[in-house]
């Protein structure tokens, strides 16, 4: 083995005279297995008496390693002197072990006479060896694989007294070493080996692998080869959620029923659950009757849902992987105690309905929840003197949950007094008393407190004051309701147009589209479907959740009749940041926003339709402004829609820049839209 060498050919007969085939090796290519050459073909003269006087161009042929190279040259040469005749480079491709031998021929015309002797064409061959290039192994293709699969491995190898070992990582992280490693080797993971990979891959469920063979002559690494995979988690490796804990945590309410009650039940909720081997939970979605919740332990809301109730669980790990669960838990039904009748009249004493009667009979029900006969339950007919603060109790009911109080006459109930009665239904959880029915004094046309200072109508008079306890009219025949409106009569609505009431509560003639409407009249001097007056209509209710009931108002005048109602109150305000809407009662509607333009190519017209949250019932007028510190680079417009219904629903802005840049547009809109 060489990196240089070189044969030398006789050429005269006296041998003063040769030819010289040399080469030199340059520097290994050892990824491509060849050795570049350059190569020489010299004419030597060992003697200063030894020259070729020749001017004639001669014949050359060269080859190496199975290129040739042909031309002519000159063979003149002095006495003592080295001449090139050829040179020359070629690039020589080792054996697959990195061997090789390479061949050479050449041949040289002379066609000369030299000391009475004819020279004619020189021929010369040889072969060299070269110095062997080192060949590491190199890996083949390795296909994409499922963590926990064995790997197939395939590897060349060019010298069977070489020995590889090859190493394989995930990312930056170093996870095995094979040594002498044979080709197609089945390659597994230990345990811990995949316990590594893992979490490595913590927060993905796959990666490229990088698998490194290297080379070795003894000691020595004489070459690497490397190749890449990608590997994937197995879909069984994901989290488990292995328990969900629900359990009472109200005081008591477990102690004493031993199951969830509705109103009354919180939960606390607790989740176990485990990330996929090496990651970890990223978040918890759990979701109870519609509840939403968001970690592994929490306390609902009170459960108001009786029966079956539901709940899923959805956990994911930082690898976007998820486990879940759903199950079902019961709500035991419960409402508070609730009293749904209370009927008190004054009597005599054998129950016949009396005005003046000293005593009460009594109607009324009650009913506590059972819930599986576990809830206290008592229930007390009670009652008081009017503005007293002790309650006297009538009566006490245990024996079961609901209590029913049928014409129970109760004595002593004074018909100089008023009285007040209740229902006390108390229950595990608390007691509710019922709305508080009176008893007035008894029902006399006339009567004088005993004392002289007190006088009333229609009742027993029971404080110094005037009391009235009948209906009051006035000399107009209209109802005094202290402030109470009138409503229908005999099922036929009042109208506004002719009602001499100073307040009603009707739906005829009144604003826009008609609706409920409590309706104040005032009048001048006097009463009468004729007079001059004024009325005001305020709403019943609001006609959606978003509009506003507005006030109205209108006026007769004698001999000209009633004005328009006039509404005078905005009815709708909607924002937000760069938008809204405000609505006025006389049917202004304003509505603004923005918009933002990106120009399909500069200096080309670019538009964007707007459609407006609400359509109005005329074409509004509308504008639009453009947010920019470079005004002069813009040019724009607006337009309405391509019909005249269309104007009413929605508008148009163009806009021509010198650039693409992106603008936003502030636009407004100003219209009529009846209020309904």
């Amino acid at each position: 083995m060489a990196k240089s060498g070189y044969k030398d050919f006789t050429v005269t007969p006296d041998g003063l005279i040769k030819i010289r085939f040399s080469f030199t090796a340059g520097a290994q290519n050892i990824a491509n297995n060849f050795t570049p050459i350059s190569y020489l073909i010299q004419l030597i003269s060992t003697s200063s008496s030894a020259n070729i006087a020749s001017s004639a161009e001669k014949d050359y042929s060269v080859t190496v390693e199975g290129q040739t190279w042909e031309d002519t040259n000159s063979v003149a040469l002095n006495g003592g002197v080295t001449r090139t005749l050829v040179s020359g480079v070629k690039n020589i491709y080792h054996e697959a072990d990195g061997s090789k031998t390479f061949d050479y021929s050449f041949s040289q015309e002379f066609n000369i006479n030299y000391s009475g002797e004819t020279i004619g064409t020189i021929e010369g061959s040889g072969s060299f060896e070269l110095d062997d290039i080192p060949r590491g192994s190199t890996l083949g293709t390795i296909s994409n694989f499922t963590i926990g699969n064995a790997i197939t491995i395939p590897i060349t190898k060019y010298l069977s007294s070489y020995s590889d070992t090859l190493n394989i990582y995930v990312g930056n992280t170093w996870i095995k070493r094979v040594e002498g490693l044979t080709n197609n080797q089945s390659v597994t993971f230990t345990t811990a080996e995949l316990n590594n990979i893992y979490a490595a891959m913590s927060n993905v469920t796959s990666a490229v692998f990088r698998f490194v063979n290297s080379t070795y002559s003894g000691p020595d690494v004489i070459g690497t080869s490397t190749k890449t995979a990608t590997g994937t988690i197995p879909t069984t490796i994901k989290p488990t959620i292995s328990n969900f804990t629900i359990e009472e945590i109200v005081a008591d309410i477990e102690t004493k029923f031993g199951f969830l009650v509705q109103n009354k039940s919180m939960l606390g909720v607790t989740i176990d659950a485990v990330a996929g081997n090496g990651s970890s939970i990223e978040s918890y979605d759990v979701s109870i009757n519609g509840s939403k919740y968001i970690s592994s332990a929490f306390t609902t809301e009170i459960l108001t849902t009786s029966g079956t109730n539901t709940y899923s669980v959805k956990v994911t790990d930082k690898r976007g992987r998820t486990a879940t669960a759903s199950g079902t838990f019961e709500v035991t039904a419960y409402t508070s105690p609730t009293i749904s009748k209370l009927n008190v009249v004054r009597c005599n004493e054998d129950g016949t309905l009396d005005d003046t009667g000293e005593y009460a009979k009594v109607n009324a029900s009650a009913v506590i929840t059972s819930l599986s006969n576990k809830n206290t339950k008592n229930f007390k007919l009670q009652y008081r003197l009017k503005g007293s603060d002790t309650w006297t109790t009538a009566e006490t009911y245990t024996s079961g949950y609901t209590y029913t109080v049928t014409n129970k006459v109760i004595s002593g109930i004074s018909s100089d007094s008023p009285y007040e009665f209740r229902i006390l239904a108390t229950d595990y959880f608390g007691e509710v008393p019922s709305k508080i029915e009176s008893l007035s004094s008894g029902r006399t046309i006339l009567d004088i407190l005993a004392n002289g200072k007190g006088l009333s109508i229609g009742k027993v008079s029971s404080k110094e004051a005037h009391e009235i306890s009948m209906d009051i009219y006035d000399k107009f025949d209209t109802q005094i309701l202290n402030g109470l409106s009138k409503y229908k009569t005999d099922g036929t609505d009042i109208d506004p147009n002719t009602t001499l009431e100073e307040l009603v509560l009707t739906e005829t003639n009144t604003p826009g589209s008609g609706g409920f409407y409590y309706v104040r009249t005032m009048f001048y001097s006097t009463k009468s479907e004729t007079a001059n007056r004024t009325q005001i209509a305020y709403p019943y209710a609001y006609s959606s959740g978003s509009i506003k009931g507005a006030t109205y108002t209108r006026i007769y005048v004698t001999g000209i009749g009633w004005s328009e109602w006039m509404a005078t109150d905005i009815i709708s305000f909607t924002h937000s940041d760069g938008a809204g809407i405000i609505q006025f009662a006389n049917g202004l509607l304003i509505q603004w926003g923005r918009v933002s333009i990106t120009p399909s190519a500069a200096n080309v017209v670019t538009s964007v339709t707007i459609n407006f949250p609400i359509p109005y019932d005329n074409i509004p007028k509308v504008n639009a402004d453009p947010n920019t510190s470079v005004p002069h680079v813009i040019s724009s417009g607006v337009g309405g829609g391509t019909t005249a219904e269309a104007s009413k629903q929605s508008m148009v802005i163009y806009m021509t820049r010198t650039n693409t840049v992106a603008t936003t547009y502030q636009w407004m809109a100003i219209g009529y839209k009846a209020v309904i």
